[in-house]
């Protein structure tokens, strides 16, 4: 009776044994990043530089410089454009890390408006002259406003004109340096790939006069006589380019900067011609060739030219959700020797074209909003 009662007292053991428990195995917290954005941005640029163009003076010095009472009315200075040297544009970009890998890649692209801008003189009889050097370098001038030495009295006025466009393109092979996996923690990478940079810049100018006394037999303003310069350039940079970037996190803020040097050449362009221009109710002539620009200084040049580029920008943001932010920065973008269609005006008739470089730099805000997973 009590062994009865003791096997029903033991419980009765499954038939069956469960199943081991299965873990699974460990995996990072996911660390491929994707960004997609663009940006407004306001940028100012460098100058291009002119040399002397118009002068005035007594009548007696013929604008020419060095006499006395001779000023310059137009030139020998860096050309303000018409919003007072700034640009707008856009700047757009994508890119993807995967940290864990330790690889990505970004592409960028930028352009800014094309600016151009105008100074003009109008009709006038008070001395105006375009000033030079003639073949022995001496200052000489062409006088198209006020009293002339040959044609007596003239009305004369004048235009000139400049232009310039500058826009670019960069992508980079992404080395990532951290692991970017701690929400405070610092993202550092190394960058490594490709700049295209093309600025194109033009000038050119204007004279125009009449006679204003009756001459040969013709009435006052029948005689027309005008001369023109113009000089376009164009710079296409491709470099090989090293940088480094790094990023940090603050709660829903965050602050990164990014710095890159290009070393490269730039494929460059120099195109000139002149025209003059005399008409009378009888005849009608154009001879090639301006004052300023020459038969050695007229047509076009080609050429390949060592050169670096580098830019600096420092941005902070703001996460407005999980995966949208908005973000405000500077940046400064340095080309260290293009040619600028000013600096080829050559003062002096008779000589050649040097092409001479000149320093670009272009700086200024950017405001721009991305999309990051």
């Amino acid at each position: 009776m009590l062994a009865l009662f003791c096997l029903l007292a033991v419980p009765a053991q499954p038939s069956y044994a469960p199943a081991p428990m299965e873990i699974a195995p460990w995996s990072p917290v996911p660390t491929v990043e994707t960004k997609v954005g663009g940006e407004y941005v306001v940028w100012w640029i460098r100058r291009g530089y002119i040399p002397p163009v118009v002068t005035t003076g007594p009548t007696g010095s013929q604008g020419i410089l060095g006499q006395p009472g001779t000023s310059i009315v137009y030139g020998d200075e860096r050309l303000e454009t018409r919003h007072n040297d700034r640009f707008i544009g856009g700047r757009f970009f994508i890119e993807r890390v995967d940290r864990v890998a330790g690889i990505g890649g970004e592409l960028r692209a930028f352009f800014l408006e094309r600016d151009s801008t105008y100074r003009t003189i109008k009709p006038v009889t008070n001395l105006l002259a375009l000033a030079y050097q003639d073949a022995a370098g001496q200052p000489a001038s062409e006088v198209f406003a006020g009293e002339h030495p040959t044609r007596g009295l003239l009305s004369g006025g004048f235009v000139g004109y400049s232009r310039i466009e500058l826009f670019g393109q960069e992508g980079n092979v992404i080395l990532p340096l951290t692991d970017g996996c701690s929400d405070n923690g610092w993202k550092i990478d190394v960058l490594a790939g490709g700049r295209f940079l093309q600025m194109r810049d033009r000038y050119h100018h204007t004279a125009t006069n009449r006679n204003v006394n009756p001459e040969a037999g013709f009435e006052s303003g029948a005689i027309l006589t005008g001369v023109i310069d113009n000089i376009r350039v164009a710079n296409a940079f491709y470099g090989a380019q090293l940088g480094l970037r790094a990023e940090a996190a603050f709660g829903n803020w965050w602050v990164n900067g990014r710095v890159t040097g290009a070393l490269g050449v730039d494929q460059q362009r120099y195109r000139a011609w002149g025209t003059r221009t005399f008409a009378t109710p009888l005849e009608r002539t154009l001879t090639s060739g301006g004052l300023f620009l020459t038969p050695q200084t007229t047509g076009e040049i080609q050429r390949t030219h060592f050169d670096a580029v580098g830019e600096t920008a420092v941005n902070a943001g703001w996460k407005v959700t999980e995966h949208f932010e908005f973000f405000f920065g500077y940046t400064l973008l340095v080309w260290a020797d293009p040619l600028r269609a000013g600096d080829q005006l050559q003062p002096r008739q008779g000589a050649g074209v040097p092409l001479k470089g000149d320093t670009l730099w272009a700086h200024g805000l950017n405001l721009g909003a991305q999309l990051r997973w």
